[in-house]
């Protein structure tokens, strides 16, 4: 059986804010497994086909000429 993990982060500001990625402080760059989906003030990390490496701190920066925010989280891969 193969898993997915879709990590959503609301993101508002005005002018837009430039949204980046990071898995354990290194910038996400997607790639066949790995999606970044910005849907107007809500962006997507996506990861399909999740893997025992993919147990990571995921950060969510969000920027723009009035400041950054920051959001973080860990994702925990548990095999049984």
């Amino acid at each position: 059986m193969e898993f997915h993990c879709r990590l959503e982060v609301v993101v508002a500001g005005e002018p837009q804010p430039k949204v980046t990625w990071y898995k354990n402080e290194v910038q996400i760059v997607p790639d066949n497994r790995t999606m970044i989906i910005p849907e107007r003030n809500v962006t997507k990390l996506v990861i399909d086909h999740l893997r025992p490496e993919d147990d990571a701190e995921y950060i969510c920066v969000a920027e723009n000429d009035r400041g950054v925010v920051t959001c973080k989280t860990k994702l925990h891969i548990i095999r049984k």
